[in-house]
């Protein structure tokens, strides 16, 4: 009886030449090749109890007796060779299928019955079929833990591996902001110990001028170098106030919340009101400024040092103006104050938010206003940057900072 029961019987027989194939009444359907070369008196019609006696597990050899069998695992021995086969059973409604292999090493089954390794190759991949021929008998269902727990350890892996790259790049930006900060600590000290010398220089001269005039008794000039000192005095303290609220920024946080800029805004210009009204600067504010997420109290800072800039460095400008809106680009929403002033030049764009810098020396104030703004921002995960078209063309410095529903930004 040929091989048809199987429509990749020529596959399969390939794959498992010592297989067979039966239904529940043990009447054989289907016979590996191999059974042909090694026990021809196998034929399909015929019983398997004919030529198979059930050596282990010790039950009757009966399909009932085979459904019961734990782990589907049974011996065969061929009552006319007396070679004993390990099968796996995989039981169907209608059909049992025999596979596995001999239980006598490679070489003496290559000797005894002239077969080919390329026999025992399976050359075509059965998903149903539970047992693969190997050297050591592994079985499919144990290939298919063993790859699915591989799969859950790649993963396992992937995941720490994800994290590890996660960990390595913190620590990378952590090295290169710390780098930064010992950079910008560096400029600090540096820009500091020589800012701080200009009032103590003016103090210092001007205590010779009034130790002169004392003796002199010119009682007017002795009026003007204490004017002078009181002054000079004035600027220090203002420097080191300014210092010190420089160096709270990121580390003196108050509670993050909903800002509404409109508002923020408006408190700012009532602050620089008194500079506004000196100069005549026209001040147009947006309707439409956002409510963001941050400290309104360094916000306010921000808007104030922002617009006494603009009015400190209006320049000649007949028609003073400044301009307070939002201005949406792309994904990104960026609050700015425009002025008609003196303007930047391109290669001052960025050191203008430098400590200490001044563009014009008798502008006023101490330099330290822009580094401010730049520092607010940054605490505020957000950034900060001018655009000019240079000279006497006016400056509109933007700023970034968090949506209410950006939640995945936090303030630090």
């Amino acid at each position: 009886m040929a091989n048809t029961y199987c429509p990749g019987a020529a596959s399969f027989s390939k794959s498992f030449p010592f297989h067979l194939v039966a239904d529940h009444a043990l009447t054989i359907l289907q016979i590996g090749p191999s059974w042909a070369s090694s026990c021809s008196e196998i034929v399909t019609g015929a019983s398997l109890t004919d030529f198979f006696t059930l050596e282990r597990p010790r039950i009757p050899f009966t399909s009932e007796s085979l459904n019961q069998i734990s782990d589907n695992i049974i011996v065969l021995e061929n009552k006319t060779n007396g070679l004993k086969i390990r099968y796996q059973v995989l039981v169907e409604e209608e059909h049992l299928f025999f596979v596995g292999s001999p239980m006598i090493s490679g070489t003496e089954m290559f000797e005894k019955f002239g077969l080919k390794i390329s026999d025992f190759a399976p050359h075509d991949a059965l998903p149903d079929v539970l047992f693969v021929v190997e050297p050591k008998n592994l079985y499919l269902k144990d290939i298919k833990n063993l790859v699915k727990t591989l799969e859950v350890r790649t993963t396992e892996l992937g995941r720490l591996n994800d994290e590890l790259e996660a960990v390595v790049k913190q620590k990378e930006r952590l090295i290169t902001d710390l780098e930064s900060n010992n950079a910008e600590m560096q400029r600090f000290t540096y820009t500091v110990s020589h800012d701080l010398k200009s009032p103590l220089i003016t103090i210092k001269g001007f205590l010779g001028l009034l130790e002169n005039d004392i003796a002199d008794g010119d009682e007017e000039n002795i009026e003007n170098d204490i004017k002078r000192l009181y002054s000079a005095a004035d600027n220090m303290t203002t420097l080191l106030d300014e210092l010190l609220e420089l160096s709270r920024i990121g580390r003196v946080i108050n509670q993050p919340v909903e800002v509404p800029l409109a508002v923020i805004a408006k408190n700012a210009l009532s602050i620089v009101a008194g500079q506004i009204q000196q100069r005549g600067v026209e001040v147009a504010l947006c309707s439409d400024l956002p409510s963001v997420f941050g400290d309104p109290t360094r916000l306010l800072e921000v808007f104030q040092n922002m617009l006494d800039n603009a009015v400190k460095y209006m320049g000649d400008q007949e028609n003073p103006r400044i301009e307070i809106g939002v201005d949406r680009k792309e994904s990104e929403l960026a609050i700015f104050v425009k002025d008609n002033g003196i303007g930047i030049e391109k290669n001052n764009q960025e050191k203008v938010f430098g400590l200490f810098e001044k563009l014009n020396p008798r502008g006023g104030g101490t330099g330290i206003g822009l580094a401010l703004v730049k520092r607010i921002i940054e605490v505020h995960n957000g950034r900060v940057w001018v655009e000019s078209e240079g000279k006497g063309k006016g400056s509109t410095f933007f700023f970034t900072v968090n949506l209410p529903d950006d939640d995945e930004k936090v303030m630090g």
